[in-house]
């Protein structure tokens, strides 16, 4: 297929200034790009856009911008692309060319997975998906048979969960958004010596798709595609300093990572229980015989 995209864009190149400050000589550049981008991909499909954000509507390109005193080599500068979408990017920096530095750096990447998912269960939060009601199949008692019979009573309670899932089946998100975030800071002494401290952050969140039982009788275990809460945090610090010489290097490097997932449990209600009258999601049962009905009824 296809893809076409028309961009109408204004780019602008700030003009280069010289400024006498404090017996300085401070020198300034900048330019940024913005238009707005008219597309006619099918929005449904999420291959095209799946690690980007190419959307119809205004967009800053890009903006950069650059000071430096050329007596004292102190800078300073910046640069960003996409500003207005999901998959930016910028950069800012400042220090003192050969002495010190600081530098931080932003990156958001997204994963599109799909834009046609659909789901019957319902996101409360902390893991949990639940359904609506569940799914009233016409014969609730399934002994192992191989008669004819048997296999008409598994037909009927098919049908019943089609037609259910037909009835409550709606639109769900289904992709991550990973933003990227680190400083690094880094200052040298003497000449032969440079130490750098960086402090990085990654923070991915949204949906993925996973699996699970939903119960049924056996031989047959019949299991669900569903989506999955992502909330991944990770911290790092580094710390390194190096010493050279015309005669040997040397490098020490000290790393301390930390990682947290707040969703670390998931749980899903079965389509074909409800919880018992005065209980919770963890006591799922079924009110008739429950040796007769053989379904899954939580998972974690």
């Amino acid at each position: 297929m296809k893809k076409l995209c028309t961009i109408a864009a204004l780019a602008l190149l700030l003009p280069t200034g010289a400024l006498a400050q404090d017996g300085g000589r401070i020198e300034t550049s900048g330019q940024f790009t913005a238009g707005v981008l008219q597309d006619n991909v099918n929005n449904d499909s999420s291959k095209f856009n799946e690690y980007r954000d190419i959307e119809s509507g205004f967009n800053l390109f890009d903006l950069k911008f650059e000071g430096i005193d050329t007596e004292t080599g102190r800078y300073l500068g910046f640069d960003g692309q996409n500003l207005t979408r999901e998959d930016q990017s910028l950069r800012f920096g400042i220090g003192g060319y050969g002495t010190w530095s600081l530098s931080v750096d932003h990156k958001e990447t997204p994963h599109n997975i799909s834009n046609k998912a659909m789901t019957p269960y319902i996101y409360q939060g902390d893991g949990l998906y639940t359904v609506p009601a569940a799914v009233q199949i016409p014969n609730p008692i399934l002994r192992p048979s191989n008669t004819e019979a048997a296999a008409g009573v598994l037909t009927d309670n098919d049908a019943a969960a089609a037609a259910w899932l037909e009835n409550h089946l709606h639109g769900t998100e289904l992709g991550t958004q990973r933003d990227s975030t680190s400083a690094t800071l880094k200052y040298a002494p003497t000449k032969n010596l440079k130490l750098r401290l960086t402090y990085k952050e990654d923070h991915k969140d949204g949906t993925k798709l996973t699996y699970g039982p939903i119960g049924d009788r056996p031989p047959r275990s019949t299991n669900i595609q569903f989506t999955e809460p992502i909330d991944y945090l990770t911290r790092e610090v580094k710390f390194e300093a190096e010493y050279n010489r015309d005669n040997f290097q040397s490098l020490f490097s000290y790393l301390v990572s930390d990682f947290k997932n707040d969703v670390d449990t998931l749980t899903w209600q079965s389509i074909y229980v409800n919880p018992l009258p005065g209980n919770d999601y963890e006591t799922w049962g079924w009110t008739g015989n429950a040796k007769d009905y053989n379904v899954a009824q939580f998972g974690s």
